[in-house]
């Protein structure tokens, strides 16, 4: 934890970088692309769809695509500083997802994350999406 950050600062960049995760899961059931984009560094990369907040809607358009309803659940979310505007996570969620094959499934994920301060604001730099368990849901 960096000691350039008073215990007051490093409590509210916490909280911050929570919200984010959380920012980003309502983006993301809520389809919202524009939020899902400004939720990044500016010059983040997407694989083959390129860099930035155009590459961003592209990625998660084609994502989001191959998925009905989702509602996902973030909990566990733990912060450690690296400096003032540097961070990084681990996050669980529990997803509720409609997958267009299983049917209604259930996720465990667990998310490796970066944050960077960007212009005053906790962006994220980088997920890490890594599936612990999932099952299908019985009617």
């Amino acid at each position: 934890m960096s000691e350039a950050m008073s215990a007051i600062e490093r409590v509210v960049a916490s909280e911050e970088i929570r919200r984010l995760a959380y920012r980003y899961a309502d983006a993301l059931d809520r389809r919202d692309l524009d939020q899902l984009a400004s939720l990044y560094r500016p010059d983040a990369r997407f694989g083959e769809h390129g860099e930035g907040a155009d590459a961003c809607r592209s990625f998660f358009r084609e994502s989001l695509s191959e998925i009905g309803i989702s509602v996902l659940l973030v909990a566990n979310h733990l912060v450690e500083f690296d400096d003032a505007d540097n961070a990084t996570g681990t996050v669980w969620t529990h997803g509720f997802i409609d997958d267009h094959t299983e049917g209604f499934i259930q996720q465990l994920i667990k998310y490796d994350d970066r944050y960077v301060r960007v212009d005053g604001e906790w962006r994220f730099t980088r997920l890490r999406h890594f599936l612990w368990v999932g099952w299908k849901h019985d009617e």
